[in-house]
Formats: C-alpha cells, sequence, structure tokens
C-alpha cells in the first residue's frame, strides 16, 4: 500500500491520504520521504488523542520535552486557550502572550537545543472564523532571491532567542524566569539534506546578526520574512476538528492568525521531534525550569 499525495500549494506542501496514523509505522519512510520533499503535509480526519500523537511524532525520532511542569518531562504542549478544566484562561495568563507571539513568524524551537526536526499539530477544537495557521517555506524564498541577496547572507550566523520574540509583542519575560534564558546560535543559509536545496533559517526569533547592529539585523530578517511569506508563497490552513499538519522546522515558517479568543474556544495539541544532527553553538546552558515556563507560555 502508498500514501495518496496531492499538492496543497503550487510552491510547497501536500495533502496526504490513504494512510491510518494510528496503525503501525509501516508507511514511515513513505511519509518521511513526502515531507522531505514538500515540508508540510496535511493529514484529515485524525481526531488522536495525546498517546496516538506522541507515537506518531515518535516513528521520526526523538521527542522534545514541552512540557509545562519543571521536572515533570512531557513531549505534549498544548496550543489553547482553555485551562485544565475547560474553561477560559485568565486574561494575564501566560499562554495569552503566547498565543499573540505565535502570530509573528517563527520557527519552533530555534532557541533551544537540539532544535526541532518535525512539528506536528493536531486540532480537537477550532474556531467558526479565525485562528488559521499560514506556513511558508524557506528553500522556495532562498529560490526567489537574487546573487548578490544570497551572496551576502550565505556564510553569516544569527543568535536566536525567545525572549526576543516575546518583547516584539510588549512581553518581557524577565519577570518569570529565574535568570535570562540562553540565546543559540545558528547558521542563516543552511543546506537542507532531504532535498538537497538550500534554505534559510529566519524566525521572530532572531535577537542578533553577525556583524550587524541590531537595527540592521532586524531590517533584514524582517526584508527575509517578508520575501519568503509574500501572499503567493504562503498556504494558509482553515482547520477543521481532526486535522493533522507534520512540517520540517529546517525549511518552513508558520504563524498563526488571530481569532477571537476571549469568547471561542480553540484547543489543539502539538508534539516536536528533536534534531538529533543538530549541530549549533550553544552560547548557554539548558535551564530544565526555565524551559518549563518557556513552555507554559
Amino acid at each position: 500500500m502508498a500514501i495518496e499525495v496531492k499538492p496543497l500549494h503550487p510552491a510547497f506542501g501536500a495533502e496526504v491520504s490513504g494512510v491510518d496514523l494510528t496503525a503501525g509505522d509501516v508507511l514511515t519512510r513513505e511519509i518521511e520521504a513526502a515531507i522531505g520533499q514538500y515540508g508540510l503535509l496535511l493529514f484529515r480526519n485524525m481526531p488522536l488523542d495525546d498517546e496516538a500523537l506522541i507515537r506518531f511524532g515518535n516513528r521520526f525520532g526523538p521527542m522534545q520535552n514541552l512540557s509545562a511542569k519543571a521536572n515533570v518531562p512531557s513531549p505534549i504542549a498544548m496550543i489553547t486557550n482553555l485551562a485544565e478544566d475547560g474553561k477560559q484562561l485568565p486574561k494575564d495568563a501566560m499562554m495569552r502572550k503566547q498565543n499573540d507571539a505565535n502570530c509573528l513568524w517563527h520557527i519552533d524551537s530555534t532557541y533551544l537545543f537540539p532544535r526541532a526536526t518535525y512539528s506536528y499539530l493536531n486540532a480537537r477544537i477550532v474556531t467558526s472564523t479565525g485562528g488559521e495557521t499560514e506556513y511558508c517555506d524557506t528553500r522556495v524564498a532562498w529560490d526567489a532571491l537574487t546573487e548578490d541577496q544570497r551572496a551576502r547572507i550565505e556564510k553569516v550566523t544569527c543568535d536566536h532567542a525567545i525572549q526576543h520574540s516575546r518583547r516584539l509583542i510588549g512581553y518581557d519575560m524577565s519577570n518569570d524566569f529565574h535568570r535570562p534564558l540562553p540565546s543559540i546560535r545558528r547558521k542563516l543559509v543552511e543546506h537542507h539534506t532531504p532535498s538537497g536545496r538550500k534554505s534559510m533559517l529566519i524566525a521572530s526569533h532572531v535577537e542578533a546578526v553577525e556583524g550587524m547592529s541590531y537595527e540592521e539585523a532586524r531590517a533584514l530578517i524582517d526584508e527575509l520574512i517578508a520575501i519568503a511569506s509574500a501572499p503567493e508563497r504562503v498556504y494558509t490552513h482553515r482547520w477543521a476538528v481532526g486535522d493533522l499538519l507534520m512540517w520540517d522546522n529546517r525549511c518552513v515558517l508558520h504563524r498563526g492568525k488571530p481569532y477571537a479568543q476571549y469568547d471561542e474556544a480553540r484547543d489543539l495539541r502539538s508534539v516536536r521531534n528533536d534534531d538529533v544532527n543538530d549541530n549549533g553553538v550553544v552560547l548557554g546552558e539548558k535551564d530544565e525550569a526555565n524551559l518549563a515556563a518557556v513552555n507554559a507560555g
């Protein structure tokens, strides 16, 4: 049996059918080949519980700890505006701030070591309007650059930090952490091994670019994100219950779209794979208590 693949967008992304994600791993290599080519995969009508979502993610590598509780590891992250009792979160909850920050273009876990290869997002409760997720492919953006633009950025490195992206929405994380979170240094341009193409690690988490002032760095990252997210290069996903999206953080940017988060419930579950080949340079030690606060959002 083979999976069926239908493009979602002319440049990247595909809808996959003909597979039951709860049944064994016989099609794992086919799925891996498809995401290597398309960067983003959509599986419809997959209402997975937490354990089934973890089992599926485990097929593609070790799972990241996304627990919101220190010393209680879990690969599950909640992308939600609901508390554990099912009621709306308080307006000052950290998750509300994370929901706002998720509306910035970003790549998951570039501020961690190791970073994430694949991310998975499964819809449990969806909104009547708004709350879409947008995606774009930085391999496509690289192909759109001029030779001069490529030469300017091909050898530079960037520092990624979650506190930077949060500052962009007016959230100062320093009051919620024991000490400053470390930043992680990464190459801006990378070779995307599964496809043999070049990609760019651009995200709102970038707080510094080698050899540039902060203003110059922000202008560069904003310019590259604008190229990557030009309307003709964006796939916008309107969620339905049971949708599962899987994407490759080595080449795909994403952001959430606003919704009436104080009026309507929205609840999704996420897991991510650790990148076992990550060769980034760590500029500090991972702090488990801080990491839990980051995940708690």
